[in-house]
């Protein structure tokens, strides 16, 4: 009787469906999911009113560059407002205010603005509203 060389087709059934479960079990992990403008968002506002609350005093978020700036104004009117924390978006989102500042008001509240987010693949537009203590981020059509 002579000696098979090779595999058979139920062995490299086995190999190709054990590799698959490999696979889908690693790639998750080395991929990482895009963002969710709307929660990274949240997180932010959420973090600026509870500053403008624990300092009393009013406080101001800027997009500069990819990045968004907690900040408060100077001691005096001509000074430069001082940085308070920055959220770098490390690349992935591109954000635009509108007005150009987002104000934060020592009762928690903060005024009605635009956000226009660009991610690598798509842009949002959020409306951010408060009413009470209440934060709603609404998406606009696009």
């Amino acid at each position: 009787m002579a000696r098979r060389r090779g595999f058979t087709l139920v062995e490299l059934v086995v190999a190709v469906a054990l590799l698959a479960v490999m696979a889908a079990v690693v790639l998750p992990r080395l991929v990482a999911p895009a963002p969710d403008p709307a929660l990274e968002l949240g997180r932010i506002v959420a973090d600026g009113s509870l500053a403008a609350q624990r300092e009393g005093a009013v406080h101001f978020l800027l997009a500069q560059e990819m990045d968004l700036v907690l900040a408060r104004p100077g001691p005096s009117a001509e000074d430069k407002p001082l940085e308070v924390r920055r959220y770098s978006l490390g690349g992935r989102l591109e954000v635009r205010l509108i007005p150009e500042r987002l104000l934060f008001y020592p009762d928690g509240s903060f005024e009605p603005t635009g956000i226009v987010v660009r991610g690598p693949t798509s842009e949002r537009a959020f409306h951010l509203t408060v009413t009470g203590q209440l934060l709603e981020i609404q998406t606009e059509g696009r």
